[in-house]
């Protein structure tokens, strides 16, 4: 994790994927002792996490016509 503070005072984390999965893992599994801003940062990094590792992409143009769709199982 790198922490980085602008020069208006705000502070800038940035996490490596593994890292926020981990750190979101750990408060969720201690969350009644957690205060409600560090449930909020974990549940970003999970959703940032699921985000990240979301491979799907829609085709361009789907159902455009004309567009060939392949066979049902």
């Amino acid at each position: 994790m790198d922490v980085n503070e602008h020069r208006d005072g705000k502070l800038q984390l940035s996490f490596e994927l593994d890292e926020a999965r981990d750190l979101a893992k750990d408060v969720a599994e201690n969350m009644e002792d957690m205060p409600g801003a560090l449930l909020d940062l974990a549940n970003l990094l999970q959703s940032a996490y699921y985000e990240a590792k979301d491979e799907f992409r829609q085709p361009p143009h789907p159902w455009a016509p004309g567009t060939r769709h392949p066979h049902s199982v």
